[in-house]
């Protein structure tokens, strides 16, 4: 699970830097350099880490698949 938050942290991170490109010319040099090389590694952490997840037979939550506790 705390992959999933790093991978998503990465494409919240690549699309800050879009928004932040779009305020000057500095700017804009580096964050498009970044964009695509921030976005895609965190698709694919993701990406394998639902894999991964989904071999398990679960959700990250535990080996029952994340089913509630009585």
């Amino acid at each position: 699970m705390v992959i999933m938050g790093i991978a998503l942290s990465l494409v919240v991170a690549g699309l800050a830097l879009l928004l932040v490109a779009r305020l000057g010319l500095f700017a804009f040099a580096v964050g498009l350099g970044m964009l695509p090389v921030v976005l895609i590694v965190g698709g694919v952490i993701w990406a394998v880490s639902a894999a991964l997840a989904g071999r398990r037979g679960g959700n990250g939550a535990g080996g029952d698949g994340g089913a509630p506790q009585a």
